[in-house]
């Protein structure tokens, strides 16, 4: 009688982006995931990438344009609910249409707060940036 061959347990991994992704933002590594949060921060908030040109920029402009005439402070906590509503990239990408070197400074500051990070993970806003 032939011996019966069976299939090795074999668990196939996850798409390598995704894996990474998932690992990343985890909750058993979150010190980990908030060093890649900050640092995706600080990468948006430098020179924007020709994708910024051809995303979202009317919307951009629009929220810029809603906000310019407020006073820096309010511009920044504008800044700060965007981010909490929308999301953080429209938020950096708006501030970076200000001109404003000031409210851009605070803004950067609060995301990379321990009170943004904690808000922004409670509303899923993590993975958007």
């Amino acid at each position: 009688m032939p011996e019966e061959i069976t299939q090795p347990n074999i668990e196939v991994p996850k798409a390598p982006e995704k894996q990474a992704e998932q690992e990343v933002f985890s909750e058993t590594q979150p010190e980990q995931a908030k060093e890649v949060f900050h640092e995706k921060v600080r990468k948006q908030m430098q020179v924007p990438s020709s994708q910024d040109a051809q995303q979202n920029e009317l919307e951009i402009q629009k929220q810029a344009r809603k906000i310019k005439n407020l006073d820096k402070t309010q511009q920044v906590q504008t800044l700060i609910n965007l981010s909490l509503e929308q999301n953080p990239l429209l938020a950096i990408k708006t501030a970076r249409a200000l001109n404003s070197a000031f409210v851009l400074d605070e803004l950067h500051d609060w995301l990379v707060s321990d009170e943004a990070w904690e808000r922004l993970q409670a509303e899923g806003k993590i993975k958007e940036i």
